[in-house]
């Protein structure tokens, strides 16, 4: 589906090392996938940590955001704020139900496994009942 992932060292500390010291499952998955070698963690410096305007971006995103746009890769993020920047400086971006659709689209999930995965995200994050209908019809006349 990608060829590859990378994260940022901050992307790492505030998902995966701060996730595990809270107890979420997310972050176990994808601190396997760093040891396995799926997601590869790099250090990206840059001087450049503010963008101008009304944008509240944490550190982290703003560092993948640029990462992403240094190796026009695909920015993977749900925050809409980040979200927005990135696709005001030209960055594609996809979210969690974006990489979701994906993944079924490619064939690497099945299309009751890939409903499973939304409902269970949209038990951690807001999905308006429109936008769920939708891709539920979509995923329903695939």
């Amino acid at each position: 589906m990608f060829n590859e992932v990378v994260i940022p060292v901050e992307v790492k500390r505030e998902v995966v090392d701060i996730g595990l010291a809270l107890g979420y499952d997310d972050a176990k998955i994808i601190e396997r996938a760093i040891s396995e070698g799926k997601i590869k963690v790099i250090k990206y410096t840059t001087k450049k940590l503010r963008f101008p305007g009304k944008f509240r971006i944490k550190k982290a995103e703003i560092i993948a955001l640029l990462l992403a746009k240094q190796l026009n890769y695909i920015f993977l993020c749900d925050d809409d704020e980040a979200r927005r920047l990135a696709r005001k400086f030209g960055v594609q971006v996809k979210g969690s139900v974006g990489i979701i659709i994906l993944a079924f689209k490619h064939g690497l999930i099945t299309k009751d496994v890939t409903i499973k995965y939304l409902n269970k995200l949209k038990l951690v994050m807001y999905l308006s009942d429109n936008v769920f209908s939708y891709i539920m019809k979509t995923l329903k006349s695939d």
